[in-house]
């Protein structure tokens, strides 16, 4: 669902390298993305699923402010396991996520988002180097990804799916591409086994779910 944001961002990513716009390759994405929602509307109407059970998504059953500001969260969730993937699920549905309705906890995650965001835009009206403009890129990739699956504009079918990690993983891994280069342009010799422990935990985990 989340790659019906990629016309856009390769808007921006031409706008942020100000390469030149050519009308036959966008002619192709375009029609790429009419024919998604085309195929889209066929299934679900235009509105998308009607009813959704609480049970696959809790969100849905919340006033708008609360499904926004528990999306935030699941986002940071997601954040979370993609920078250390070591408790995955095959089903995050009812009660595997529990909900936060008192609000004092969830202006943690909408402060957090907040500054973060406000960074990032910052960063890409500042910087002019060829890094920094990847970085920003690599921030709308994830951010843009994430947004309209994330519950936070609208609910969808499910409150949290790692699907849907699928297309902002490639923002992620740019940012850590960066992260990886810039280690190594500054001598510190700390990205590589830094990798590789992270790699054997996860191998290990894993290794002890599948065997259990």
């Amino acid at each position: 669902e989340s790659a019906i944001c990629f016309l856009p961002i390769i808007l921006l990513a031409d706008w942020i390298y100000r390469r030149q716009i050519r009308a036959v390759v966008y002619g192709g994405y375009a029609a790429a993305t009419l024919l998604y929602l085309a195929m889209r509307f066929h299934a679900v109407g235009f509105l998308g699923i009607g009813f959704i059970p609480m049970v696959n998504n809790p969100l849905a059953s919340l006033s708008t402010l609360l499904r926004m500001g528990n999306a935030l969260r699941l986002a940071w969730l997601m954040l979370g396991l993609h920078v250390w993937p070591a408790r995955l699920s095959a089903d995050y549905s009812y009660n595997a996520i529990p909900l936060v309705l008192d609000w004092p906890h969830l202006a943690i995650w909408i402060l957090a988002t907040l500054v973060v965001l406000a960074g990032w835009v910052y960063w890409g009206v500042r910087t002019r180097s060829g890094q920094g403009q990847a970085l920003f890129l690599a921030g709308t990739i994830y951010v843009g990804g994430f947004a309209l699956t994330s519950n936070f504009f609208f609910h969808g079918a499910t409150n949290i799916a790692e699907r849907w990690a699928y297309f902002p993983s490639a923002g992620f891994c740019l940012a850590a591409a960066l992260a990886y280069d810039w280690l190594e342009q500054h001598h510190i010799r700390l990205a590589m086994p830094l990798l590789i422990f992270s790699s054997r935990r996860r191998h290990t985990r894993y290794w002890r779910d599948w065997s259990s």
